[in-house]
């Protein structure tokens, strides 16, 4: 592990720490510790980003409770992709009476909150909304951002809200985020696919300092039954004890058997390249401030916050796919919006088939179209519906999506629909497809009408 990333555990161990590097007027600094035969020796400092120094206040300046911010802003500079970053905005109360902090939220997932209170000791202790500030204490509201999964620059703010009689406040960090390996593609993206055969999709990497690098990939949790990868040198790097080379490929494959619906892989490649100024080591995906006050954590669904972090440059590549059926509805839910009173409207969904075993029957005979009720009984209102189904010619307007074989529309009118008394009817469509001797699962789809006052 990086000397500085341990000299990062010593500053949140020791929680004023940040308070004095703040009083520096240039720089967030470490050192970096190393032994030799003639004792233990520090190199130069090293600068992490620029600080500026906390501005000063004056206390009971301002009438009834006031909120003074002695540091509301914060640039890291450029980074790596993958390293995370830490600063303190220290908060202090300053008017005539207590102020109350009613809640602190960051703008983004990627950036994790925690706040403290300083006693007068110089102990921290966590903040808890809604208690009373007296006059001259100070709180220090920690940003932890992670660039994983991060490109560009971009700009995090922490919102502030309490009873300071001069408003709210926004804390703001900027960053600018690159990435030492780089993908051709934002992620290794199937769409809509029915792998009736195996079915690939690449990635292609390379590096920002095109050189030659070494490569290695892993599954960053279980992959479903039925994918698999490989990780390849485009062209291998000749005399090295291990492979290195300016591109390599991931390729993930769909195999028959692979389970219907959304499916979702990430991977972590790492290289061979130290990773240097990683910075802090990450928090766990919670929100300390949160937890401690009883909110919902601030966490992005999508952050990767939480898993392996390499002490090499890294990328996290996910691989997505919507795996159909053989034969699949273009949706499971039709809508018919707001209907007036006995007015018309329409609403439609495309049948599509993928497997070519089915594709004769699915053709030949046109399906039967059942409307009933949403537990399949006898549908109130059934004369003010009409469905109506086209097979999808080669020539369509519309034409057959990627991979789909034949398709039947059915479009759906209604008209005449008064509700009587009752404005909203919902229901279900069956699709019974390739006659009775056929194979193919009946299709259903869901609709509703709501009748317009």
């Amino acid at each position: 592990m990086n000397n500085h990333i341990r000299k990062s555990r010593g500053w949140k161990a020791k929680m004023t720490g940040f308070a004095v590097l703040a009083a520096l007027p240039v720089a967030l600094v470490y050192s970096a510790t190393t032994i030799s035969c003639g004792g233990v020796q520090t190199s130069p400092a090293k600068v992490l980003f620029e600080l500026v120094p906390e501005a000063p206040y004056v206390l009971g300046a301002v009438e009834g409770p006031s909120l003074h911010v002695a540091r509301g802003e914060v640039n890291f500079g450029t980074i790596w992709q993958g390293a995370v970053r830490e600063v303190v905005f220290p908060l202090v109360s300053v008017g005539t009476e207590p102020l109350h902090i009613a809640r602190i939220k960051a703008s983004c997932g990627c950036t994790l909150v925690e706040a403290r209170v300083i006693e007068p000791d110089g102990s921290p202790r966590a903040l808890v909304y809604g208690e009373d500030l007296a006059p001259g204490t100070r709180v220090e509201v920690v940003a932890q951002f992670d660039s994983r999964g991060r490109h560009g620059y971009e700009k995090k703010t922490v919102e502030v809200y309490s009873d300071d009689v001069q408003g709210g406040h926004s804390l703001e960090v900027g960053v600018e985020t690159e990435a030492w390996l780089v993908s051709h593609v934002e992620g290794i993206d199937f769409g809509r696919v029915f792998p009736g055969e195996p079915v690939t999709r690449m990635a292609h990497i390379t590096s920002s300092s095109l050189e030659p690098f070494g490569l290695k990939a892993s599954p960053s949790r279980q992959l479903p039954e039925g994918v698999t990868y490989t990780l390849t040198p485009d062209v291998q790097v000749p005399g090295e004890s291990s492979p290195k080379a300016l591109h390599w490929t991931l390729a993930v494959t769909l195999s028959p058997g692979v389970s219907e619906g959304v499916m979702m892989a990430p991977f972590l490649l790492e290289s061979d390249v130290a990773f240097e100024d990683q910075g802090v080591e990450s928090q766990p995906a919670t929100d300390p401030v949160a937890d401690s006050n009883g909110d919902a954590p601030n966490i992005d669904p999508g952050t990767v916050v939480g898993l392996r972090r390499p002490e090499h440059h890294f990328l996290d590549v996910w691989s997505r796919a919507t795996v159909l059926a053989p034969v699949v509805a273009t949706t499971p839910y039709l809508s018919f919006g707001y209907l007036p009173v006995n007015s018309m409207t329409s609403a439609s969904v495309r049948i599509e088939c993928y497997d070519q075993g089915l594709l004769e029957a699915f053709l030949s005979t046109e399906p039967v179209v059942a409307m009933t009720d949403p537990n399949g009984g006898d549908l109130a209102h059934a004369k003010s519906f009409t469905p109506t189904l086209r097979r999808v010619e080669e020539n369509a307007t519309r034409p057959l999506g990627p991979g789909c074989l034949g398709a039947w529309d059915l479009e759906v009118s209604v008209a005449g629909f008064s509700g009587e008394g009752e404005n909203r009817l919902q229901g279900r469509i069956e699709i019974a497809l390739g006659g009775d001797e056929s194979a193919i699962e009946p299709i259903f789809v869901t609709f509703q009408v709501i009748v317009q006052p």
